[in-house]
């Protein structure tokens, strides 16, 4: 996974799949709260996944998962 940008109340970040598959993304706030959560259907290679973070300022972490593994980012916003 990429690095998590953050513009406003977007974020963005790149997840690259040797195959197709679907991802799962949940979004968590710093008390471990689900705030977000979505699917995408990646294609093999570099995929861009994106999609709006609450407004409220705070450590947010990131979870991807797919089929096989997980992956995870911290960020803040400001």
């Amino acid at each position: 996974m990429g690095p998590v940008i953050v513009v406003g109340d977007q974020v963005t970040t790149t997840f690259f799949s040797p195959t197709p598959e679907r991802l799962v993304y949940r979004l968590f706030d710093a008390r471990g709260a689900l705030v977000g959560q979505g699917t995408l259907d990646a294609a093999a290679g570099t995929e861009y996944l994106s999609f709006r973070v609450p407004a409220t300022p705070g450590a947010y972490f990131l979870q991807v998962s797919t089929g096989g593994y997980q992956l995870s980012r911290s960020f803040i916003r400001q």
